[in-house]
């Protein structure tokens, strides 16, 4: 699961067990994080600068291996 910047990782009884707070900046230097796609082991994240509520730049893709979070 995605929020604006972070990262969770939950077990199937919606545990969370991993997570990753402030992804966005950290990673990627985009400020919002948008919907996930899981393929082949890999989590695919696009990530953005948002402002003013209307405008995103600096779109961007980031990788990340689902096992490790």
């Amino acid at each position: 699961m995605t929020g604006t910047n972070d990262l969770k990782k939950y077990d199937s009884n919606f545990n969370e067990v991993g997570s990753n707070i402030n992804i966005g900046p950290k990673y990627t230097g985009g400020n919002h994080l948008g919907d996930l796609a899981y393929y082949d082991g890999k989590l695919y994240i696009p990530s953005e600068t948002f402002t003013d509520c209307t405008t995103f730049s600096n779109q961007k893709i980031a990788v990340f291996d689902a096992e490790d979070l």
